[in-house]
């Protein structure tokens, strides 16, 4: 998101990620805007287009402000996309917001033509209801949702993850962490700043002291099953189904290195655990 970041660190985060198997990298266009995406160049520059499997996202930077799915526009965001990311196509290409004004008919018409193409392999979507998901489904494949899912925000369980599975829909699970609050190091006087996080309810001062009394029992079990907090909480979603992935962001090689052992604890962990953890 930010494009302030030190990209020699952020080099040393990929690097290691490959060493390590992880090879998924997640931007959008509107990220920067674009210095995430034209970090994504750099990358395959640097190390190969084939070890990397780049999901983008558009639709937030039109001209109005609003979300935009019009046919057109989503075939100029891709070229911009592509560009920047110096490769010809995209493995999955996500709406990121769904436009109130365009048909997700004639968005996903669009999407179908690129992928014929060549330009795209898979489609997504993220924050997409129900209703809408099963309409897009029906002009083309949703590949994938991109949605948010955590020990924090789990209303998703009621109706979209069943839609999902019944569709054979695969799951983006963003924020895994609650926005850094499930990583078990937020404190009152140490609360996270940025945007997405003071954008939140649950960081709100009100809420705050009550969800991190929630996080403490969170890493009570973590101590217990001798796993970080940040683990138990990326295991518990991976955990989940077989079809969900969690995406999470860092820029540091420890907090990747912790991260990724996540897939480790969600084997080792039992039924007993996660309920444990949900409660």
């Amino acid at each position: 998101y930010d494009a302030s970041k030190d990209d020699s660190e952020s080099f040393k985060v990929i690097e290691r990620a490959l060493e390590l198997g992880y090879n998924f990298l997640d931007t959008a266009d509107v990220y920067g805007p674009h210095t995430s995406e034209e970090f994504v160049g750099e990358c395959v520059e640097k190390y190969g287009r084939d070890k990397f499997i780049i999901a983008t996202k558009f639709s937030l930077l039109h001209p109005t402000d609003a979300p935009c799915g019009k046919p057109e526009y989503v075939k100029e965001c891709l070229e911009g996309s592509l560009k920047r990311m110096k490769t010809d196509y995209v493995d999955l290409y996500q709406m990121h917001r769904m436009d109130p004004k365009t048909p997700i008919e004639e968005t996903m018409g669009a999407l179908k033509e690129l992928k014929e193409a060549g330009k795209i392999k898979h489609i997504g979507l993220s924050e997409c209801p129900v209703n809408i998901l099963q309409r897009a489904n029906k002009v083309c494949k949703v590949d994938v949702l991109q949605i948010e899912w955590s020990l924090m925000a789990r209303d998703i369980e009621e109706d979209i993850v069943p839609a999902c599975l019944k569709m054979n829909i695969g799951i983006l699970a963003y924020s895994p962490l609650a926005r850094g609050l499930l990583a078990g190091t937020t404190t009152k006087e140490n609360a996270p700043q940025d945007w997405r996080a003071t954008g939140c309810p649950r960081n709100a001062p009100e809420n705050l002291e009550a969800n991190l009394k929630l996080v403490d029992q969170l890493k009570a079990v973590a101590e217990e099953k001798k796993c970080s907090c940040s683990q138990l909480a990326l295991a518990w979603v991976l955990a989940r189904n077989r079809h969900v992935v969690p995406i999470f962001g860092t820029n540091k090689v420890s907090k990747l290195e912790d991260n990724l052992r996540a897939a480790q604890v969600a084997v080792d962990l039992k039924p007993d655990d996660w309920r444990a953890c949900a409660k």
